[in-house]
């Protein structure tokens, strides 16, 4: 497969070194690898890119970086073979902009730590005076190059918000810091579909593991049956035909679960750690992109006959819907194992 990475993150790097050492594939990549072919085109440059997919035949283009997903990928690769994986303009908006990433998650009835949005310094210096630390200081809108900051201190804090004034962003986002367990769940989307992908836990946004036995049953059934069924009954509301990677970031502490962050691709720090548990990640994403992955729940769709089954602490469990994405929501609420699910249904 040809493959073109959309990015200059080291996550777009690790991506396309991690699917050129498949020798089936041919990868290109808009940043400098040990494995991939660096095209040395920038990531925005639209009519280049679109140029170089129809020249080398490009099967799947990836948008690894999020600041580049806000173009319109799919609209502009129409007339070309070429699927996309990128995420759509309001996906990436929940991703980047904080404000409104934060908003409406409290909207779907999520739990979210307390976040402020300045215009100006001088408030933001006054509002820190009474603040309880650490706080976290950022941009309004997040990309890989510029994140959120821990400010341990008040002159920490107004050093930050200081630059980030005087770098050209116009408002600045702060929130309280909550110290808990990092817990990040990912799936797989393609509009009312979804499977789930993996799910790890961070310490600082530096370490990360796929060993989430540190997560409590309490808590991932309260995550798996009530705060993901809220936020995609939303989000579905919203962008009934998202297609590609959806990552929601939740702090556990003690008894009570905060949503933090969405995601529309692998975080850095996840990214290794998923591609080593995952079998030929390329045609993952390529299936999703065209549709593929989800051929056989959509054909039986239409015959209304989704069946689903899962075994519950020794108990059978089954639910029947007139779609994949209803029945595996019955599933949830009755705190049976997704995944477990889908590969007995599958087989």
């Amino acid at each position: 497969m040809q493959i073109i990475v959309i990015g200059k993150s080291s996550c777009a790097r690790k991506l396309a070194d991690y699917l050129a050492i498949n020798k089936e594939n041919i990868v290109f990549s808009t940043v400098k690898c040990n494995y991939a072919n660096y095209t040395d085109i920038l990531p925005n440059n639209i009519q280049e890119i679109k140029d170089f997919i129809s020249a080398n035949e490009i099967s799947l283009l990836i948008v690894a970086d999020i600041e580049y997903s806000n173009i319109e990928w799919g609209e502009i690769l129409s007339d070309t073979e070429c699927c996309v994986f990128s995420p759509d303009y309001f996906g990436a908006k929940l991703a980047s902009n904080l404000p409104f990433g934060k908003k409406f998650a409290y909207k779907s009835g999520l739990l979210t730590s307390k976040f402020s949005v300045f215009e100006k310094f001088q408030p933001f210096s006054d509002y820190i005076k009474t603040a309880k630390f650490p706080v976290v200081v950022s941009p309004e809108t997040i990309s890989d190059m510029e994140t959120s900051y821990i400010a341990e201190t008040r002159e920490k804090a107004r050093q930050k918000a200081e630059f980030l004034f005087e770098t050209g962003n116009k408002k600045v986002f702060t929130e309280e810091y909550i110290h808990g367990k990092e817990y990040t769940v990912y799936f797989l989307t393609e509009g009312t579909n979804r499977i789930f992908l993996s799910d790890t836990i961070s310490y600082f946004d530096e370490v990360s593991t796929n060993y989430t036995n540190y997560v409590s049953k309490e808590a991932k059934d309260k995550i798996f049956n009530e705060y993901i069924p809220l936020f995609f009954n939303s989000f579905m509301e919203e962008s009934s035909d998202y297609t590609g990677i959806l990552g929601l970031k939740f702090i556990i502490k003690r008894d009570e679960i905060y949503f933090s962050r969405f995601k529309t691709f692998i975080s850095d720090i996840d990214l290794d750690i998923i591609l080593k548990t995952l079998v030929n990640f390329s045609d993952i994403l390529y299936k999703t992109a065209s549709g593929e992955i989800f051929q056989n729940e959509n054909e039986i769709e239409k015959n209304n006959e989704i069946v689903i089954c899962a075994d519950k602490d020794g108990e059978f469990i089954a639910a029947q819907s007139k779609s994949m994405a209803g029945a595996l929501r019955l599933m949830e609420f009755e705190g049976a194992d997704i995944n477990e699910a889908l590969e007995h249904w599958r087989s």
